[in-house]
């Protein structure tokens, strides 16, 4: 959610960069930069209703979204504030750790691509 077109690119840069899709509010410069952006952009008419996973903001009543957030069952989902060097893109990953155990196949990792 920005309040002006340099902080929307901005915005737009973090969630493109982290492999993300924005979800922005229906409207016809939205609808334009979704037709140019295909499927990494979403519209909705309410972003805060819809399905999200964290909300990059800049405004000055960051209070009152944070509390409309915070009353969505489910999840809590982050309101991320701009910092001096912009968005901490860490927040909009997710890290995933697979571990194979190779103990199973007898301790033979070979055993474990017989298959594939």
């Amino acid at each position: 959610m920005a309040s002006s077109g340099a902080t929307l690119a901005e915005q737009l840069v973090a969630v493109l960069a982290t492999g993300n899709v924005a979800v922005l509010a229906d409207s016809p410069a939205n609808r334009q930069l979704a037709s140019t952006l295909g499927s990494h952009v979403e519209l909705t008419q309410d972003v805060l209703t819809a399905s999200l996973d964290a909300v990059l903001y800049e405004g000055e009543d960051a209070a009152r979204v944070r509390q409309q957030l915070a009353q969505r069952d489910g999840a809590l989902i982050p309101l991320i504030l701009a910092g001096k060097d912009g968005y901490n893109l860490h927040r909009l990953v997710v890290e995933r750790a697979v571990s194979v155990n190779t103990t199973a196949a007898g301790g033979n990792a070979s055993l474990m691509s017989i298959g594939d």
